[in-house]
């Protein structure tokens, strides 16, 4: 028989392989049930060339994450709760309105596994049979292995109400996408972000504190045709003056950034902007920070990005006029 395999990590993913498995379904942290702890797309850069085996992809899969797992390697792609609301799906009604609710926080990992989580379930109860506990038959008496991806169940089922729509409509998401970025070529030197902030390659650094916080970091950061920018953090006083002076002496004309913390006190952050206006560096990125902080460097000239970890707040920003977002995801370091 034809045998697949999940695998969490590299370890499980190579004995799959030693076993003699057909393929691997490598399980992303943000799907339901059984989980490891990398996201989906960091476990398959892991797997794609050191597993001999072909590779679906599971957690976090949509339209256009479906696109991007097999532009990165995979053969394939697994959906599960993103199926909870279609119509040929049986499940209870109190579990398909839990879904229908869902924005993606509403989980939680409890011994190794993904689980549906909110006030009122007995989770902390029921773990301790896990893994036999797991089903969709009651929330008071079972865990639901939803991951974060039951999010994408409402959109997807308002769309495509029916499974064959959506399989149909993924093939085609999975077309279209390799043949737009084909054309497009989103991550080629000169690509059109790339031409927007002045760059050979559409890369920007991500600032960090006691790493991209001085000017020979920035510049051979540019050097390399990339988006160098300032980590700020809590630099003040004469320090923060001539860091800010020492970078747009050394870059010259390169372009370059500064990325300021949007919560920090409010004392430190006026400082911070007064010295930001004076040095006038071409972009900024705001962490944690807020349309209106945005809006004043943009009044300035200084285009400015705002970071955004969730659904939620990126539909307020947008709302607030925001327009140039760093999207965070659960993996990356920070804010």
């Amino acid at each position: 028989p034809c045998v697949w395999v999940e695998g969490r990590d590299l370890d499980e993913a190579l004995a799959a392989a030693a076993a003699g498995a057909a393929g691997l379904v490598a399980v992303g942290s943000e799907a339901g049930g059984r989980v490891g702890d990398e996201s989906a797309f960091v476990l398959l850069q892991r797997l794609v060339g050191q597993v001999d085996l072909p590779v679906w992809l599971r957690g976090g899969i949509g339209l256009h994450t479906a696109s991007a797992a097999v532009a990165g390697g995979a053969r394939g792609v697994v959906l599960d709760a993103q199926l909870a609301l279609l119509e040929e799906c049986r499940l209870p009604v109190e579990i398909r309105k839990a879904v229908a609710a869902m924005d993606g926080s509403e989980t939680r990992l409890v011994a190794g596994h993904r689980v549906y989580d909110r006030p009122g379930i007995p989770v902390d109860a029921l773990a301790a049979g896990l893994p036999g506990v797991l089903g969709a038959s009651s929330l008071d008496e079972r865990l639901l292995p939803a991951g974060q991806d039951a999010a994408l169940a409402a959109p997807l089922a308002r769309r495509f109400p029916r499974v064959g729509r959506l399989v149909r409509a993924l093939q085609r998401a999975i077309d279209g996408d390799r043949g737009q970025a084909r054309a497009v070529r989103p991550l080629a030197p000169g690509a059109p972000l790339a031409a927007e902030l002045g760059l050979r390659v559409p890369v920007l650094q991500g600032p960090m504190t006691r790493v991209s916080d001085t000017a020979e970091f920035a510049l051979a950061v540019a050097a390399g045709g990339g988006l160098p920018f300032l980590a700020l953090s809590l630099v003040r006083g004469e320090a923060l003056v001539q860091l800010l002076e020492q970078t747009r002496a050394a870059l010259g004309d390169r372009p370059w950034g500064v990325g300021m913390l949007g919560f920090a006190p409010k004392a430190l952050r006026e400082e911070q902007l007064t010295a930001v206006r004076r040095a006038r560096p071409p972009v900024a990125l705001l962490a944690g920070g807020r349309p209106a902080q945005a809006r004043a460097l943009e009044d300035d000239g200084i285009p400015t990005f705002l970071h955004v970890p969730s659904p939620g707040l990126l539909d307020l920003f947008l709302r607030d006029g925001a327009r140039r977002f760093v999207f965070e995801g659960r993996e990356c370091g920070g804010h």
